[in-house]
């Protein structure tokens, strides 16, 4: 098995010192320059890798290459893995960009390693630019403090899900969450309190949610599930767990441990039914469960 791992722009394990040059951006060439060319039209990773893949397999035999970015846990793979890899860490200055793997089912030869140390050189800056505004991109559509989804990443992916339901006949279930008392908890313990509550419902959220349910706070002490392909049953269930997981933990702040309960409104959506309507009747559900007595889950009827 081929197996290399170096580090771009450091000479670290690499057994080759001018294959350190290379990867240090020292790649003339109109190959380089094409390339270069062809990796900037794009601000999406996968896309990005995708260009790079076909790029390389025009002048380098290769199957197939992943990355993995610091910090991300699922890698993208482009073509077919191979049992013989060239590895390489991605650094720049003192960030980690991540690992990419190049593969294919043969050795590599010394003059391929070297041309693909020359590529990825090329394609280190492109990749980096996309990851960046990637990140930038999804922390303008999550909530500082929870780190869950916000109002405008909430209203967007919904009305996709609606479109997706109706598309396939499916149904989609939307839980709307307040935390009772939230003035009362602000006013006795402090904004600082609040803000422990609103982070530790987000936690609760997380751990009753299944991997397909998506989490929002839509504002103030407000929280949304929305769950694909779910019936009424199934929306009350979750949002009995979700109720019954606040009322029996509590949630610590300083010394102090803060016990939280939370009302939930509960709809499915109808064949057809806008965005709009389908909050609406989770806020009237939402409304009667607080003027039964709160802390509770309330399913919204016809009217």
């Amino acid at each position: 098995m081929t197996e290399k791992t170096t580090s771009t722009g450091v000479n670290s394990a690499a057994s080759q010192p001018d294959a350190c040059n290379l990867v240090q951006f020292k790649t003339p060439g109109v190959l380089n320059a094409r390339l270069l060319h062809v990796l900037q039209c794009s601000l999406d990773p996968a896309v990005v890798l995708a260009r790079f893949h076909e790029e390389l397999t025009s002048f380098l035999h290769q199957g197939g290459i992943q990355f993995k970015e610091a910090g991300v846990d699922a890698p993208i793979q482009v073509g077919r893995s191979g049992r013989c890899r060239l590895i390489y860490q991605l650094n720049l200055a003192d960030e980690q960009l991540g690992e990419i793997a190049i593969s294919r089912g043969k050795p590599f030869r010394d003059d391929e390693i070297r041309l693909a140390e020359e590529a990825l050189g090329v394609v280190l800056y492109p990749l980096r630019n996309a990851c960046l505004y990637q990140r930038a991109l999804a922390m303008s559509r999550e909530d500082a403090l929870t780190g869950l989804g916000n109002r405008q990443a909430m209203e967007q992916s919904i009305s996709r899900e609606l479109e997706l339901a109706q598309r396939h006949d499916d149904s989609v279930a939307v839980i709307l969450i307040d935390v009772d008392e939230f003035k009362q908890i602000n006013d006795t313990y402090g904004h600082q309190a609040g803000d422990r509550v609103l982070v530790g419902v987000a936690d609760i959220l997380r751990s009753c949610a299944r991997g397909s349910d998506l989490l929002f706070r839509y504002a103030g002490d407000e929280f949304v599930v929305a769950m694909s392909r779910t019936t009424r049953a199934g929306a009350m269930a979750a949002a009995s767990r979700i109720r019954q997981a606040a009322e029996h933990g509590e949630i610590s702040f300083e010394n102090l441990e803060l016990p939280v309960r939370l009302s939930l409104g509960v709809a499915v959506a109808r064949p057809g039914e806008a965005i709009d309507t389908v909050f609406r009747r989770a806020d009237r559900a939402l409304y009667d469960a607080k003027r039964a007595g709160r802390n509770q889950a309330v399913m919204s009827v016809a009217r």
